[in-house]
């Protein structure tokens, strides 16, 4: 009898001892469930890790309805998003208020669901996509993380318009300072000016360092055209973009003392890369749409060759074609004034502070010096990180000044892109282009993108490209290896070696990730995987690029 109640009270004793440790397993769960659910007091604490950005970017791809791929997209880059998030709220906050900025981003809202309801699809799916990795992101700090540009630069002085039924808040905010003014530099060319006739289309997009955060976007859509673009993370695309019709276009900011309400430019960033084939379909669009903020200069391409700059206010405008500007070939520039001499006298007077005047000038010079067929890819990577600028009215070069704003290798440069329309090859840099700037571990180098009608064909040609490109840098390295070349120095080769291990290290994961990609029939985790394999090989092209560069530096006596 004794021996059954010890052992009654041995297991009696277990069976508590079971149930505390089970409940507090619950209560651990429930507590650290509660840090992620989006309004928990919990999560207001809760900071996440801090996010750095370097000049090898993430790619995004993302495929299926709006609304799914903003889940995609949030999902994949949510730490990216949070990050950029907070960065731009807490600036804006700062400069007009939370009231105010929270007002003004319903009114941007109103015209971004007026003229571009699927792009309020994207953002409810990159809302959900975040929640789903545990961050709170609400709908306007999506709007406000897109506009941040226009509301940094641009916001209106006036009341809100009417239409949009939301009740003004008192007082004026103070005007932005020269100081905060950044800019941008585009040009598009064909014919007689490059090798084969095909157009070129380049920009390079300078704005706030708090914005160099960059990820590739490649969409696949139900609806509308495939896109390929770069952009800080949870906005859909940069100010360019080239889609699989054949289309590109490039956007640079021109201000104006009296900006209006209206369509922010960022959403036109979506549609023109989305729902637009043509150059003629995109001149309606922006013909119809009520421009706000910083309005823009667009240059509008086409695999034909067809080349137009779109340029502008809030309610004048006009559009121009090479030689209307005293071209002297099929080529096209926009900076950020006004030129046609309708629109010249709404340049506002401080605008030359900015350089934009000047870097019209060289890209425009360059252009028109340009011999038959020379305009490439090499010139474009030349001219965006070269630190000379032409002073048209001396008619001088000012050689190697760096930092100053009238050279395109700028402090505020934050991406560059070079696209091929009519092969559908994009070349996409992040950071400074000549690589010594910003973001930390800037490459000077640029990923190759042939966009496909699928993720599976751009990933396979993204391989080609990347293996293509170390071999062709290690076949260089082991020549002049062989050949004994005296400037092969100890320090050098350990550098070119080193470069060549992280590309096929990279190359290698890539492979992984996309054989993986290939076997998953869950869409949304094919394209998760599909997006490492993509980032991978960037990385590994990126490396083999900086390799080859390395080497030719060498070969040439240049650090």
């Amino acid at each position: 009898m004794i021996k059954k109640k010890k052992i009654v009270y041995g297991l009696s004793f277990l069976f508590c001892f079971c149930l505390i440790i089970l409940q507090t397993a619950v209560y651990a769960a429930e507590a650290q469930k509660a840090t992620k659910v989006p309004g928990a007091v919990a999560a207001v604490a809760a900071v996440p890790q801090a996010y750095v950005t370097t000049g090898f970017p993430q790619v995004v791809v993302v495929s299926g309805t709006n609304y799914e791929m903003g889940v995609q997209y949030g999902e994949q880059a949510a730490a990216a998003i949070v990050h950029n998030v907070a960065l731009f709220k807490s600036r804006l906050y700062s400069k007009f208020g939370s009231d105010k900025v929270t007002k003004d981003m319903q009114v941007w809202d109103y015209y971004l669901k007026k003229y571009d309801p699927v792009y309020a699809d994207w953002l409810r799916g990159i809302m959900e996509g975040c929640k789903r990795k545990g961050y709170a992101v609400t709908y306007l700090d999506l709007i406000a993380l897109m506009v941040y540009p226009t509301q940094f630069w641009a916001r209106p002085k006036a009341p809100y318009p009417a239409e949009t039924r939301i009740a003004s808040i008192g007082g004026l905010s103070a005007p932005s300072s020269q100081g905060e003014y950044h800019a941008c530099t585009t040009f598009a060319a064909a014919g007689a000016k490059t090798p084969d006739g095909k157009p070129i289309h380049a920009i390079t997009s300078m704005s706030p360092t708090e914005t160099m955060d960059n990820i590739i976007l490649l969409a696949f859509p139900k609806e509308g055209a495939s896109f390929v673009s770069q952009t800080y993370a949870g906005r859909v695309n940069g100010n360019y973009a080239m889609n699989s019709k054949g289309f590109s276009w490039t956007m640079t900011a021109i201000m104006s003392d009296n900006p209006a309400w209206g369509m922010p430019p960022e959403v036109y960033f979506h549609y023109l890369a989305q729902m637009v084939g043509s150059s003629e379909e995109a001149l309606s669009y922006l013909k119809s749409t009520p421009k706000g903020g910083v309005t823009g200069g667009f240059i509008l391409t086409d695999a034909s060759g067809n080349i137009s700059a779109f340029e502008g206010t809030a309610d004048k405008f006009h559009l121009s074609k090479p030689g209307e500007r005293g071209e002297s070939g099929q080529f096209i520039v926009q900076t950020n004034h006004l030129i046609h001499p309708s629109l010249k006298p709404l340049n506002p007077k401080w605008l030359p502070v900015i350089g934009t005047y000047a870097r019209y000038d060289t890209i425009f010079q360059l252009l028109q010096e340009a011999a038959p067929g020379s305009v490439n890819f090499a010139f474009s990577k030349n001219f965006f990180a070269s630190d000379d600028w032409y002073d048209a009215a001396k008619a001088v070069w000012n050689r190697n000044q760096p930092g100053i704003r009238e050279v395109s290798n700028s402090h505020t440069s934050v991406s560059q892109g070079i696209f091929f329309p009519a092969d559908l090859v994009a070349y996409l840099q992040t950071g400074t282009p000549s690589g010594i700037g910003l973001p930390a571990y800037a490459t000077g180098e640029y990923v190759k993108i042939k966009l496909a009608d699928g993720p599976k064909k751009v990933t396979d040609q993204a391989d080609a490209d990347a293996i293509a490109l170390y071999w062709d840098a290690r076949d260089s390295f082991q020549r002049d290896l062989n050949a004994k070349a005296p400037f092969l120095t100890a320090p050098i080769v350990a550098d070119i070696r080193a470069k060549l291990d992280q590309a096929f290290v990279a190359y290698s994961i890539g492979m992984d990730r996309a054989a993986f990609a290939a076997l998953m029939k869950d869409v949304k985790k094919q394209n998760s995987l599909w997006s490492e394999a993509m980032t991978q090989y960037a990385k590994a092209q990126l490396y083999a690029q900086m390799a080859k560069t390395a080497l030719l530096k060498a070969r040439a006596g240049t650090p």
